[in-house]
């Protein structure tokens, strides 16, 4: 996480500074104790307190032997076949919740599922890249098991480029756009006729996180 990178906008002004990754370090490294237990990396929720798949905003307090979490679930970033994944804070940080459904019953439907979270999950220990998602620790309560990653985007390209067009073509823009815009940092970057720089400067990072888990023979696959 400490390795020197350097982010240039498409004038050549190096915007390093900016939004740099490694500022989310300390949110890294209290997460090594991500649900506040003492319980390490892996956590069996006491099974009386059951979660649910959920994509509204949700407040669930869990218990282990000796200590309590509360995950107060923000909203949904997309769902699966089998789960869904969820903008969810945890002990004041938010990360990124990853809820699968595993059935209670068992049978092959199950052990297959196990399978594949269980290879997701030591693929995901595997990755150290300072442009990919961190796994900080799973879970499992009843019929579900979780993972969590840091950090949490604060939203996709597609609603970037959205909210740059709706902010340049003299629209009114919502606040909630105009907040995204401004958590981007988009509004610290001088005015020029590339009106998506941000997104320009950071291109280096997003092709140098393909080369990387390329390079690892890690390719993604949904469940």
């Amino acid at each position: 996480m400490n390795a020197p990178f350097r982010v240039l906008d498409v004038g050549g002004e190096d915007l390093t500074a900016r939004g740099n990754p490694a500022d989310g370090q300390a949110d890294v490294d209290h997460l090594k104790d991500w649900s506040g237990t003492g319980k390490g990396f892996h956590v069996d929720f006491d099974s009386t307190v059951p979660l649910k798949l959920s994509e509204q905003p949700t407040i669930y307090p869990l218990k282990v032997v000796g200590a309590a979490l509360t995950l107060c679930i923000e909203r949904s970033l997309g769902r699966g076949p089998l789960g869904c994944i969820q903008k969810t804070i945890i002990n004041g940080i938010r990360v990124t919740h990853k809820q699968i459904y595993v059935p209670l019953n068992g049978g092959r439907g199950a052990e297959s599922i196990m399978h594949d979270v269980k290879r997701e999950v030591e693929i995901l220990k595997r990755i150290s890249h300072i442009h990919c998602v961190r796994i900080v620790g799973t879970y499992t309560n009843r019929e579900l098991m979780g993972i969590i990653y840091h950090p949490v985007a604060l939203c996709d390209l597609h609603t970037f480029f959205d909210d740059v067009e709706l902010f340049w073509s003299g629209s009114a823009a919502d606040a909630a756009s105009k907040d995204r815009l401004e958590a981007l940092g988009y509004f610290l970057t001088p005015s020029s006729q590339y009106k998506a720089t941000p997104a320009y400067s950071r291109i280096g990072c997003i092709t140098s996180a393909v080369a990387y888990l390329h390079a690892s023979q890690i390719k993604r696959m949904a469940y």
